[in-house]
This record gives structure tokens, C-alpha cells and sequence, in this order.
């Protein structure tokens, strides 16, 4: 999600909640159903959009830290 609009209600926060997410796509003009919400944050944290920093409280990530991403090797898969 490029759209930097939709972030403008949690941009200045330093972290914020499922529903500020919610309540920020919406004020945007992203209309989401609650279950295609739920697929967009999965989706967002899963690339690094945002980060997870405890039960229903996210942020955004430091530029200078990459969200780990577990990947098995060919090998492993095999195994």
C-alpha cells in the first residue's frame, strides 16, 4: 500500500491500533470490509509495512531494521 492518504490519521503516532488503522483507511476513502481489513494487515505486516510491537498495537518500521523473514532452504523444503 503506497498510498500515503491513508496512513494521514496515524502518521504522527508512534504506535496505534487495529481499529486507528481501520478508522485512518476509512477516513482515506479505502472502504474495507472487517474480514478484507484483516487480510490487509496480514498482507501489510508480512512486507514490512508495518510492524508489530505487541497485542493490537503496531507501528511503523525504522528505516534502518528489515522485519525478519523465515524461508526454509530448497534443501529443508525437501526434507
Amino acid at each position: 500500500m503506497t498510498e500515503s492518504c491513508y496512513f494521514d490519521g496515524i502518521k504522527n503516532k508512534t504506535s496505534f491500533t487495529r481499529q486507528d488503522l481501520l478508522q485512518s483507511f476509512r477516513d482515506g476513502g479505502f472502504g474495507l470490509s472487517d474480514a478484507s481489513f484483516c487480510k490487509k494487515l496480514e498482507l501489510m505486516i508480512r512486507e514490512g509495512e508495518i510492524v508489530r510491537a505487541g497485542r493490537n498495537v503496531y507501528c511503523f518500521p525504522k528505516g534502518d531494521k528489515v522485519a525478519y523473514k523465515h524461508e526454509c532452504s530448497h534443501l529443508a523444503n525437501e526434507v
